[in-house]
């Protein structure tokens, strides 16, 4: 399992893994953030880590990451 500094376009450039199988790389600046690669090349990000109450460590996939989400828009903060 490889440990990168996972940015936007490191991302971006992963090729997808051998027919079959699937590749993890996990980030080197937030311990249990990675991305898994499909050998068809779809991306998911995940979190690897022991949540309250388990022995062994989990991981959930998550739908994208938060720098990739879409900014909400903000009222000017007076009310209507």
């Amino acid at each position: 399992m490889a440990r990168i500094t996972l940015t936007d376009a490191k991302v971006k450039s992963l090729k997808a893994a051998p027919k079959g199988t699937r590749k993890q790389y996990m980030g080197a600046l937030a311990l249990g953030f990675g991305v898994r690669v499909t050998d068809k090349g779809v991306k998911t990000y995940h979190l690897q880590v022991r949540f309250p109450g388990s022995a062994n460590p989990a991981r959930r996939e998550i739908d994208e990451p938060p720098w990739k989400r879409p900014a909400r828009r903000r009222g000017n903060g007076r009310p209507s």
